[in-house]
Order: structure tokens, then sequence, then C-alpha cells
């Protein structure tokens, strides 16, 4: 909700805190890479994704966030 009310850096900020506490918790990643892509930091989405897709890489709504990722480049 944040990114959509033009409140970025906060929920960049929010998700960093979060990450520090639980570094390999999937949805959060996931979160962190489409928050990034919504930023325009394809740069850092790729490698939150590309982190991501190594510990679940079978789940279907990663896999769609790396092509969504991979599609903005």
């Amino acid at each position: 909700r944040m990114v959509t009310e033009g409140r970025t850096a906060e929920a960049r900020s929010l998700i960093a805190r979060l990450l520090a506490l639980r570094p390999e918790h999937v949805p959060l990643l996931r979160l962190a890479a489409w928050v990034h892509l919504e930023a325009g930091d394809l740069a850092e989405a790729r490698a939150v994704i590309d982190h991501t897709l190594r510990l679940g890489p079978l789940l279907p709504e990663v896999q769609l966030l790396a092509r969504t990722i991979g599609q903005s480049e």
C-alpha cells in the first residue's frame, strides 16, 4: 500500500529493517523485489529476485515476478 500511495522510500526502509530480521523470508524478498521494480531500480530488483529464486525456485509468484523484472530490463 505504501508504494501505491507514493511512499516508496518508506516502504523500502521498512522492508530493509524486516529483512535484517528475516533475511531468507521468501514472501518478504518477493515484496522487496516488487518495490524495487516499482521504484525503477531494476538492478536491485534483479539482484533480490535472483536471490529469492535460489531460496524458493518453484514458487509461481516468484517465477512470475522474475519474468516481469526480466521483461522490464
